[in-house]
């Protein structure tokens, strides 16, 4: 898998346990009905206790979290024809090529989607607590072994130990036979650093020429990179020969901080998104190393 992508995206995973396929015989799915049989024979075979040790009845066949962004069960809605929607609940107006608007959560496509997956749960295929618990549960419950499938942005950081026991899900066809095909095989967010919407200038602004100059510093490439990602020399280790900046390998953040590539991430990043400005601004244009401060 290509480990390139764009800062103002965001990859949601899904990723199943292959060394369990492999103990079954059975090969890496490619749809949701071969998902479906995947998760039947884990649940059956209680594959927690017999490849792991745990204890008789720890096997969960899929654990993700509802509605939340990034590690909801929604990636798997692709095979009803929904795609890049941040949640599990679309609750979206849809403006279809004919000029007509659809409410997506009232859609035939959708009620299918729901009643699909409905079958799953009433199977005691997907996790009862997956509509109520947070994500530190939700990785606990990966990091002892437990789990068949799940969603995160990364294996390591989700399955910890038994991260090399995992592979990454390829785009998933649905049971009338609909796929959507995107690179690396995810579902992809908007991420969050430009956003419309975030700035406004009242009549108490001295400057608004000023104030606009320090907002355009937020977009800057390498500001932003460092917002969303923790600062160069921390989470960007250095630039290759065409000048793309690299990031902390596992390996790195394990060595130098004790901790996963994705806690040091999430120690450093401070998005512009609620920024409260008078004079002088010297707490954000320290920031981001303006020097002098700016005044508005």
């Amino acid at each position: 898998m290509d480990d390139a992508f764009s800062i103002f995206s965001v990859p949601q995973y899904s990723m199943i346990n292959k060394a369990w396929l492999d103990d079954l015989g059975l090969e890496v799915p490619t749809s949701l009905d071969e998902l479906h049989d995947a998760l039947k024979a884990f649940k059956e075979n209680d594959m927690s206790a017999k490849y792991y040790g745990n204890a008789p009845g720890t096997t969960l066949p899929m654990t993700t979290g509802f509605d939340e962004w990034c590690w909801g069960q929604n990636i798997f809605y692709s095979g009803f024809g929904f795609t890049n929607w941040p949640n599990d609940v679309i609750n979206d107006l849809h403006l279809k090529s004919d000029g007509t608007v659809e409410f997506v959560c009232a859609s035939d496509a959708y009620r299918d989607c729901l009643t699909y997956f409905h079958d799953w749960y009433a199977e005691g295929l997907m996790d009862v607590e997956m509509f109520s618990q947070s994500d530190s549960q939700l990785i606990a419950k990966c990091q002892q072994g437990y789990v068949e499938v799940s969603t995160w942005w990364y294996i390591e950081e989700l399955m910890g130990e038994y991260a090399k026991d995992y592979v990454f899900l390829p785009p998933l066809t649905g049971p009338k036979g609909t796929q959507y095909e995107n690179t690396c095989g995810v579902t992809i967010r908007p991420g969050s650093p430009i956003t419309s919407g975030q700035l406004n200038l009242t009549n108490k602004c001295q400057s608004p020429i000023n104030l606009l100059k320090f907002f355009d510093q937020w977009y800057d490439g390498e500001i932003v990179m460092q917002l969303q990602y923790g600062p160069i020399g921390v989470f960007f280790t250095g630039q290759d020969e065409a000048g793309m900046w690299l990031a902390l390998t596992e390996a790195e953040a394990q060595a130098k901080y004790n901790k996963s590539a994705g806690e040091v991430r999430n120690a450093y990043v401070f998005p512009p998104v609620w920024c409260f400005y008078s004079t002088p601004h010297r707490r954000f244009t320290q920031t981001l190393g303006c020097s002098p401060p700016l005044h508005c």
